[in-house]
């Protein structure tokens, strides 16, 4: 008697009397958490096959980690680097384990959220390896989590299997991404300490605080610096356009008067940029102050390089006074500057609207187009290029 899954042909030509059974429900399964082992038995002669036990993955992983456990507990020095080197497998098996139990949805929310731990561990500890595999696991999750959508159930709003889903991946996203911060400022912090009479150690180590939100020690690290360093335009550039960030993000209007007083110290030198000399713009335009904020701005549109961001201000500024032309035209030149690099949409529909309104329908339709090729025709660029043909029609 043979007992094989499936008929074979070799067999069956060396044993033609012999009549091959299939096994359908004739075995146990003797699989525990520590891996998969099947009996298999024939109804027939009584006789029977129990496979070895094949360790599954988070068996594998279990042993690794408690291993670990022990080693550290032994002699922590002794076995440091084995210990590790059994964390690491662990983590791995563990890893593997988790697509094996569980199905695409669950799968990509423990990976995000596993990728985003080891990212922080590695982080702390200094290890490219450890945040590339955390990394390679967020990967792994965006895909198990498209894996899965076609096959998401529907749900209430803000509760449904998409909606949480796609939270667990941002929010894990953002761990990473503030992790990658604060590794930045501790990199900062040591390289100004070691060389404290750089202004521009403290300027960049005040500006990464900002871009963590942390306003309070942007402004603290960046006040001291213009303490110390008083004839230097950066440190008070960089204090005006943390503030100017800060009035932004919270509408403080206290903000707002200490970003244009910074501003202000800065472009008063002769060295002040193009940066510069735009935030003193933003800024002015924020507090009311039109007439300044142009000046300011159309300074800062002689200083190169030109931010590109003067020419889009200095529009909103002329619009106000009804000078369509000029704005239109501030616009256009922004577009240039910028070109593919960012997306312009909105920008072309802005020049399209006050092309019409100059009474030129054909370089709007220009800009239709282009805004069109880049954000697809929505409703309001549509009824835009009916009157702008219309308005070509009558002209011509």
């Amino acid at each position: 008697m043979a007992l094989l899954p499936a008929p074979s042909a070799t067999i069956q030509e060396a044993f033609p009397g012999m009549t091959l059974i299939r096994f359908v429900s004739n075995y146990d399964d003797l699989s525990t958490d520590k891996g998969y082992q099947f009996e298999f038995f024939c109804d027939r002669c009584g006789n029977g096959y129990m496979s070895e036990l094949s360790a599954s993955a988070i068996g594998m992983a279990a042993v690794y980690l408690v291993t670990t456990y022990f080693l550290q507990r032994a002699d922590r020095e002794r076995w440091h680097f084995l210990s590790e080197c059994f964390l690491a497998l662990g983590v791995v098996f563990a890893s593997l384990a988790i697509p094996l139990a569980l199905d695409a949805r669950w799968t990509s929310a423990a990976w995000a959220l596993e990728g985003s731990a080891i990212v922080w561990v590695g982080l702390r500890q200094g290890r490219k390896l450890a945040r590339a595999f955390g990394l390679l696991l967020e990967v792994g999750a965006a895909v198990a989590f498209f894996d899965a959508y076609p096959s998401l159930p529907p749900g209430p709003p803000l509760s449904d299997a998409l909606f949480i889903g796609a939270m667990i991946m941002s929010l894990a996203g953002l761990f990473t991404s503030l992790g990658e911060n604060a590794r930045a400022i501790d990199q900062l912090e040591a390289l100004a300490a070691l060389d404290p009479n750089r202004p521009d150690r403290h300027v960049a180590l005040g500006l990464a605080h900002a871009r963590a939100r942390r306003y309070e020690a942007a402004v603290l690290t960046l006040s001291r610096a213009v303490e110390r360093f008083p004839d230097e335009t950066a440190v008070y550039a960089a204090l005006g356009h943390v503030w100017l960030d800060a009035a932004e993000t919270r509408d403080d209007s206290i903000a707002l008067k200490k970003a244009v007083q910074a501003l202000s110290t800065a472009a008063s030198h002769s060295d002040a940029t193009s940066d510069t000399l735009t935030d003193l713009g933003r800024a002015l335009l924020a507090s009311g102050d039109a007439a300044s904020a142009e000046s300011a701005l159309r300074q800062a549109l002689t200083r190169l390089p030109v931010r590109p961001d003067a020419y889009r201000y200095l529009a909103a500024v002329v619009v106000k006074d009804g000078r369509v032309q000029d704005a239109r035209d501030a616009l256009i030149r922004y577009a240039t500057l910028v070109g593919d690099a960012e997306p312009v949409a909105s920008i072309a529909t802005q020049i399209a609207s006050y092309s019409l309104r100059l009474n030129e329908p054909q370089l709007a339709l220009r800009w239709i187009d282009r805004a069109m090729d880049e954000g697809g025709p929505t409703a309001a660029l549509t009824a835009l290029k009916v009157r702008a043909e219309a308005t070509a029609r009558t002209q011509n």
